[in-house]
């Protein structure tokens, strides 16, 4: 059995499934604290949490999928104030153990969440780490942006260019053969 990482954004009150972990990351020294009482413990359903209305920043995910499996995702974010290069707005991505989805940020670094301005000219390398062969799709779960923000998957490697709409998929092969190995496509 194997777990995987993913970043998860909320706004509001969110509900942790059973066996969940998360990660906490300060940007600055506070004496602030994390308490956990006995009236945050429920029972339920946890919803997914994500926003979804049109008062949340313009986001689009993308989703790595093989034989109706969800590997892993991207989320996307267009943020005016939010910069190319790492910052708060971003949630770095820990790899998972067989196949891992991310962006890079200007600086190098790998990100599940990744928050930018987007522009006419902005690029947001993929990558694509795996120990899986098969083959696999790029799916556009969800799409908020500006209707004039046309945003395109470039596969450097075959030369293929797609528009990303809702329920857009890419489809493409890994395999041992796949750029000398698994890693970085």
């Amino acid at each position: 059995l194997h777990g995987g990482y993913t970043s998860i954004p909320f706004k509001s009150h969110f509900m942790m499934p059973a066996f969940a972990s998360f990660f906490i990351k300060t940007y600055a020294f506070t004496e602030n604290h994390l308490l956990f009482t006995e009236q945050a413990k429920l029972t339920g359903e946890p919803s997914n949490g994500f926003m979804e209305t049109t008062d949340d920043p313009y986001h689009l995910e993308l989703r790595l999928e093989s034989d109706g499996r969800f590997w892993d995702r991207i989320l996307l974010f267009h943020i005016d104030s939010a910069r190319d290069a790492i910052d708060p707005l971003d949630a770095e991505k820990i790899m998972n153990p067989d196949i891992s989805f991310y962006s890079s940020s200007a600086d190098k670094n790998a990100l599940s969440a990744d928050a930018r301005p987007f522009h006419k000219k902005t690029l947001i390398p993929l990558g694509i780490r795996s120990n899986v062969s098969g083959l696999f799709r790029i799916r556009t779960a969800r799409k908020y942006l500006p209707e004039k923000l046309v945003l395109y998957l470039h596969d450097k490697l075959l030369g293929r260019w797609m528009q990303l709409e809702k329920d857009s998929s890419y489809y493409f092969r890994l395999g041992h053969d796949t750029l000398n190995g698994l890693t970085d496509r």
